[in-house]
């Protein structure tokens, strides 16, 4: 009997500190060299601090990229700048050469460069391939604004963009008219799509992050102590709520053995407890613990018809759930996630949703 290869892992490693990232890293690349793959694992590092590992004895070297924030940013500059001439001469700016803006200037910019950035090293990848990815994230914070729009980046140009353009595009034939009179020279809509290389790129990484394909993880490490335990499920709620829901969790503390065992009960998510250099941390057993193959389930049973969401750390306050049209959003802590309705739902209500965890649960009539 011939069975298929597992479709590779991309685990992602998310760490409050560099120790704890230096940890996860090693810990992740062993679990990964572990498959005994043709060819090494994919390091993207997208906090820019990470250092490569040295090579072990005959293993080959790490196919290791780094972030570089500058570089990168003129990178992409360069490829715009064609796009913007045409602007930048409408605004009177032809005299001056236009200047990348820095990174912290524009809120979010950082956020989309390493987007890109990971789209980019990512292009080519598809889930069938036997080469695993590891992505070394910037901490939490920093690191959601980044996941989200990788995750939704399709549905953001499509969303967003397009009815922009269609906008300027609609608004340019008004003012054709006062093209010659005024001397302008108004840029065509054509001239702002994204080009395909680009919206390529984002959809295969969308792709490879859904939950539908159950290949990518996220390994969070957290360091708290018992009086920071009562916020951690909302905390830990917001990857879920970005579209990342199949999570393991490194708590990062030293917990009494019967507060220990509660967390283990609260959290229904593959859980480490305890410090990097305490005896017994079986990290392998962790990575190794089996996550959910099917995070979003459409049931009907006798016409009872519910959707069960896996959503780890999910809280009652706060939480919203309504249809709109074909979409099934879940708001909560400033947060939205969409799940696309399967056909013959759509014109269901959400009569009822509770928590049962890891799951959440809405009931249709």
């Amino acid at each position: 009997m011939i069975t298929e290869p597992a479709a590779a892992r991309l685990l992602l490693v998310c760490a409050e500190t560099a120790p704890q990232r230096r940890w996860l890293v090693e810990e992740a690349l062993a679990e990964l060299l572990h498959q005994e793959r043709e060819r090494s694992p994919l390091v993207i590092d997208l906090s820019g601090t990470a250092v490569a590992p040295p090579a072990q004895g005959s293993a080959p070297a790490l196919d290791w990229h780094a972030y570089d924030g500058e570089s990168w940013a003129e990178q992409i500059w360069q490829q715009l700048l064609p796009v913007l001439q045409p602007w930048w001469e409408l605004l009177d700016g032809a005299s001056a050469v236009p200047e990348p803006p820095g990174r912290q200037e524009i809120p979010g910019l950082d956020a989309v460069l390493r987007c890109l950035f990971l789209a980019d090293q990512c292009a080519g990848q598809s889930t069938a391939e036997a080469q695993e990815i590891l992505v070394i994230l910037p901490p939490l914070e920093q690191a959601l604004p980044m996941l989200q729009l990788a995750c939704r980046g399709p549905d953001l140009l499509e969303g967003l963009w397009r009815p922009l353009l269609q906008w300027w595009s609609q608004t340019r034939q008004r003012l054709a008219q006062f093209e010659l009179v005024l001397r302008l020279r108004l840029p065509s809509a054509d001239s702002l799509e994204l080009a395909d290389r680009w919206r390529d790129c984002l959809e295969r990484l969308a792709e490879r992050l859904d939950p539908v394909a159950a290949t990518a993880e996220v390994l969070l490490a957290v360091a708290a102590e018992p009086a920071d335990l009562e916020g951690l499920a909302a905390r830990l709620a917001a990857l879920p709520l970005c579209g990342l829901p199949r999570l393991r969790l490194w708590l990062d503390a030293n917990l009494p053995d019967g507060v220990a065992v509660q967390v283990q009960q609260q959290l229904a998510m593959p859980l480490l407890i305890g410090c990097r250099d305490r005896q017994g941390l079986d990290s392998q057993v962790w990575l190794r613990q089996p996550l959910p193959q099917q995070t979003v389930l459409w049931q009907d049973r006798q016409g009872l018809k519910c959707c069960r969401l896996y959503l780890p750390g999910l809280q009652r306050e706060g939480l919203q759930v309504q249809r709109i049209e074909q979409i099934l959003q879940i708001r909560s802590a400033g947060l939205r996630l969409a799940v696309p309705m399967p056909q013959g739902w759509s014109q269901l209500a959400c009569r009822s949703a509770r928590i049962d965890s890891p799951w959440l649960v809405i009931d249709f009539g």
